[in-house]
Parts: C-alpha cells; structure tokens; sequence
C-alpha cells in the first residue's frame, strides 16, 4: 500500500447551546489523562456522515470526551430525528468498531429482521434493530452513558431543528406519496400545508420525542420489553403492518469477528457474510491492488480495468456459499483465477467470465457514518431502512418510521475500517450507501487515496464506473472523460450513463491517527449533501 499524504483542511462550527446542555444534563465520562495510547493533547477526532446536523452532535461529543463509539451512538440517534427517510428508530445496520485499547476489530449486526406478513391492505415491515444496536455499541466500547448519547436527539425532536438540505433531498426524490400515511404526512409537509418541507423549515416531532425521552430515561430495554413494547407492536398495527411483542422482545444484535485481508502493512476490516456482501469489498480491492495492477495502470486503462474487476467481484457473490469462510475466498490463488482472463484490451464476454453473472437488485437507500477518536479508536457504521422511507408508513403515537422488509439476499451496506494492528494505528475508516454502487465506490476511493496518493476529497470526487454483468451493462456517472467512455465503447462495453452512483463518508490518516493526527483528512460524498470535520 502505497498510503501518501493527502492533507485537506478542516472546518469548524460554533458549538449548538441546546446540544451541549443536553449533553451537560445527561452526564458523560472520559478517558484516564495518563492513558499510554492517547492521541496528542488538543486532538479530539472526527467525524464524516451524510447529515449535517447529525455530526454537529457527534462532533460535540468527541469534544466532550467521548470516544468514536459515543460518537456513531450519537449520530445515528439524532439522524433517526433529522434523516429519517434512511436512519430511523425503525431501521437498524451493521457497524465496524477498532478499540485502540484491546488492540481489535469487531462487526456489530443490527440490521431490521423480517417481522411476518402484512395483514390484507397493509404493509409488510421489519422489526427494528437500531435501538438495541446503538445500546450494544455503547454498553461494549462507550464511556459515556447511553442517556447523554439520546438527550441531543430528543431535543432536536422536542424543540424542533431546521431541515437540511440532505433529508429535503430525499423527500422531494419521493415526492407526493409520501403524503398517503398520515404520520409521514405531518413529517414531510410544511406547517402551513403549503407543500413538501425545504430546507430550513422547522421540524418538530413530539410523538417522536416522547419515544426518545423513554429511551433516555429507561434504557434501549424500554423499546423492546415491557408496557412500552406492547404499545409499539400495537402502534404497528394501527399503521397496517404486522410485528408480535415476542418478535420485538426476542431481536438480539450479534457480534462478529470481521472478514479481513492483508493492505500491505495494514489490514482492512469488514462484517463477514451472511448478513452483509461487504466482503465484496475485499475481493475487489485485492483483484485491482494485487501485484500494484491498478496503481501501476495509465489513467486511461484504470477504468476498463476497473469495470472488469467489478463484474468478476459481483458474479463471485453467489459462490462464498459453497467456500465456508473468508480465507478461502481470499486464497491468492483463486483470486488470481477471477483475474485470469482479463484482457487489458477488450471487455471479457459474460460467457467467458469465471462466475456468470447474475442478476441483483438492490435498493440503494442507506446512511452511512465514520469517526475516529482521540485515544485511537475508530467506527464505521451504515443503516437502512431497506428502502427509501421504508415502507411509508409512521407507527402511530411513536414518531418511528417503520422499516421495509428485509432483502432476499446480503445487502451491499459497506462499513470498512484500514489498521496498522504493530503500530495500533487507524489508516482509513470509511462508510459507502448506494446499493450495488456502494462498494465500486468504496473502492475506488480507497484505491485513488491509499494507492494513487490522491487527497481524500478528489479521491471521492472522481467519476464512478461498474460493470453489472446483468444486463451486461457498465455504469458511469455524468462528467467521466469523454475520451475514457469512447476508448471503452471501442473494448467492447455497452456504456449506460448515470447521474450518479455511490456516497462515501471517509477519514484517511495516511501517517496514522496515534503519531499523526493532523495527516487525518475528513470527507464526505459530492453527490449528497453530508458534511465532515475534525478537530
């Protein structure tokens, strides 16, 4: 890994007043002043998220003196509040969490569990997991209490916060029926009736306050067991879906030693199948940096490249059944099988290629977070609600967008952490959305920082191209160089142009997060409307 240096600057926001005195009124702890593995005096980490308002939060809370964990907890509760459409109480995800201390990796799965089929005129939904995910995260690795982690986000629902350019996005994606449910009716129209919400208009969500403020007070236990459970899966009903008390009080969140693989000196981290393809990650990243193929490529060839390697990685998927563990996808040999037949100078026909291709579909809504910390600890998470606002329907009394049924196979949801485990050194912690393009995208960031020395925002920036195999089409997003899309037309591929695919929130600390902080870049993603900082 060729991991140069790719310095940007960083910004900076006066602290919100009513989230610090949450966050004063709740409590919160720190790490021990003499602790041997503690970043450098003034450092207190980063964070990059697809909500703005939602890493203001988190942001807060590194400065407070919580860790990476206090911070995702924090974001993913206050962007249940202020991006619902991807990340609400009623969604769930997976997370990848480096503690600096015990010198490990381990994956979080909290991801929404099928829930049974709709009763006649309603709609199926998804039995939430992001309460009892966030409680796991913060009782494993947190040290601050889970009610500081909740108060921010109640009080954004209480009192009421702006709404931001990244859920107005969403919701006028979807548009008018979004106004068939009468709880999403009153969160996506404005006060007046006059239409959809903008950004800026002011959201205020009592029911969901009340919701979160027994969170805070009771714990994740009050979500899922007890009075206030019963209430909910009756609350679910009223909305038309379906969920016993006993699916809510039995969903449990597992932990999970992560899929890994060698980066040069480093080792990348993912959550390993079955309930996440992140391991398409590994894959594709090791066809295109194995013996410096992509680096060692002229920038025109790069694409074509990439585009073979994405289909031989997405056609791989339906063989890890049959292999039993992430070694054995990894073997070098086999890896160099799946490359075998590439032809720098043609398209290999899908016929030809090691796996057929098959056809997957999947929906891209996801919201995605990344922080480091200033002991040395890293987190990545990703949540969804398994489609764009779900199923469309608000439970009623709760606030809580219920999600959709889960997808038939592993989603693409990306989380993936880079570390230095001789040197505890945190490299690159990074998050992608977007289904089938989450993980193209991901990649391809990775490669242009890590391996093209490329600084993070342009490695983010840079025009995305996949090839699906089936349809055997590739992808490429608006603004790729017009000669790069002829000269593949001329190899053979059937170029399908795109808006856009893929969003990325990244942090990338070439010279190491421990020794060098201020080498630490924070991005997020053009194409949305996120934002990044660290301090």
């Amino acid at each position: 890994m060729k991991a140069r240096r790719g310095r940007q600057g960083r910004q900076s926001r006066p602290v919100a007043c009513l989230v610090a005195l949450a966050l004063a009124l709740a409590g919160c702890g720190g790490s021990s002043p003499g602790d041997p593995t503690a970043v450098s005096a003034g450092f207190a980490g980063g964070v990059a998220g697809d909500e703005p308002r939602a890493v203001l939060i988190a942001e807060d809370v590194l400065a407070g003196g919580g860790n990476a964990a206090d911070a995702v907890v924090a974001y993913l509760m206050a962007a249940a509040v202020t991006y619902p459409a991807a990340a609400s109480l009623g969604g769930g995800g997976l997370c990848v969490y480096y503690d600096v201390h015990a010198n490990q990796v381990e994956t979080l799965s909290f991801l929404p569990k099928a829930a049974g089929a709709a009763p006649p005129g309603g709609r199926a939904t998804a039995v939430p997991g992001l309460v009892r995910g966030l409680h796991a995260l913060n009782v494993r690795y947190g040290t601050m209490r889970f009610g500081a982690l909740v108060a921010p986000a109640e009080s954004l629902a209480r009192f009421g916060h702006p709404v931001s350019r990244a859920f107005a996005r969403e919701v006028h994606l979807v548009g008018e029926p979004l106004r068939e449910d009468p709880g999403l009716r009153a969160l996506v129209t404005r006060a007046d009736g006059s239409g959809l919400v903008r950004e800026g208009d002011i959201s205020i969500q009592l029911d969901l306050a009340a919701t979160l403020g027994q969170i805070r007070a009771k714990g994740s236990g009050e979500f899922y067991v007890g009075a206030n459970a019963r209430r909910f899966a009756d609350a679910v009903a009223a909305a038309g879906g379906a969920m016993s008390y006993e699916a809510l009080r039995d969903y449990a969140v597992a932990w999970h030693p992560s899929a890994h693989t060698d980066v040069g000196y480093a080792v990348m981290h993912v959550p390993p199948p079955p309930e996440s393809a992140a391991m398409g990650v590994l894959t594709l990243w090791r066809m295109l940096a194995d013996r410096d193929r992509y680096a060692d490529a002229s920038p025109q060839l790069r694409p074509h490249l990439f585009a073979e390697a994405s289909v031989r990685a997405l056609a791989d998927r339906a063989a890890w059944p049959g292999l039993g563990t992430a070694d054995a996808v990894l073997a070098p040999a086999r890896l160099d099988g799946l490359m075998a037949g590439y032809d720098p100078a043609r398209k290999t026909p899908p016929q030809d290629l090691p796996t057929p291709p098959r056809a997957v579909a999947e929906n891209p809504s996801a919201a995605g977070v990344a922080a480091v910390d200033h002991q040395g600890s890293a987190a990545s998470c990703i949540v969804t609600m398994n489609n764009l606002f779900g199923n469309g329907r608000v439970a009623p009394g709760t606030g809580v967008l219920l999600a959709a049924p889960p997808p038939a196979t592993p989603p693409s949801l990306t989380p993936v952490i880079v570390v230095n485990p001789n040197s505890r050194e945190v490299l690159f912690a990074g998050a992608a959305s977007g289904g089938l393009g989450a993980q193209p995208a991901l990649v391809g960031t990775m490669l242009g920082a890590l391996e093209i020395g490329l600084p993070l925002r342009e490695a983010i920036a840079q025009r995305r191209v996949v090839r699906l195999g089936n349809p055997d089409a590739t992808v490429y997003e608006s603004g790729l160089d017009a000669g790069i899309v002829e000269g593949m037309r001329q190899r053979g591929h059937d170029m399908r142009e795109v808006p856009e695919f893929g969003r990325v929130n990244a942090i990338y600390c070439p010279d190491g997060l421990r020794t060098s902080p201020e080498s630490c870049s924070y991005a997020t993603d053009p194409r949305g409307n996120g934002y990044a900082a660290g301090s």
